[in-house]
């Protein structure tokens, strides 16, 4: 049987908890960033992920790109998947490519790639430089957050 949140998850969760997905998106999104800088003009389309629909209202994904400063005009499409929703979305924006060009290069260009997900990861170290002593440091940093979370109880995974 399935408990309900207690006050301290949502302290856990931070800015964001209190917060409706579209004010969430809108906040994240590149339109309003004064550090990615991306005209609303040349948006073509928007893709939303979401993994919890509870007072979301209608249409999260048009009230997030309206509230970016995106016009209505936009196609919108909210991805309603409990797991890899963002995967999904991503998966959909590539058939939304494939779909519109007339030889499927996506798809072509997509299955031509033969790098391993670990060897992709090796590349973008070497390219921005990211040493292994870095990325080790980094991972046990995020194990040792994890572990204290739990240890406090802010964050638990046992019910």
């Amino acid at each position: 049987m399935a408990r309900p949140a207690s006050s301290r998850r949502a302290r856990f969760r931070g800015f964001f908890s209190a917060r409706f997905i579209s004010s969430s998106a809108t906040t994240t999104s590149p339109a309003p960033s004064p550090t990615i800088l991306v005209d609303p003009a040349l948006v073509q389309e928007v893709f939303l992920d979401n993994i919890l629909n509870v007072n979301l209202g209608q249409a999260p994904a048009g009230q997030a790109a309206l509230g970016a400063g995106l016009p209505n005009s936009v196609p919108c499409t909210t991805v309603n998947k409990v797991f890899s929703s963002g995967m999904k979305a991503v998966m959909l924006r590539l058939k939304v490519f494939s779909w519109e060009s007339m030889m499927s290069w996506s798809l072509v260009a997509w299955k031509a790639c033969r790098i391993p997900q670990n060897m992709g990861a090796e590349l973008c170290s070497d390219q921005h430089s990211i040493s292994r002593e870095v990325q080790n440091s980094y991972a046990i940093l995020s194990n040792e957050r994890g572990i204290a979370a739990q240890d406090s109880g802010a964050f638990s995974w046992r019910d």
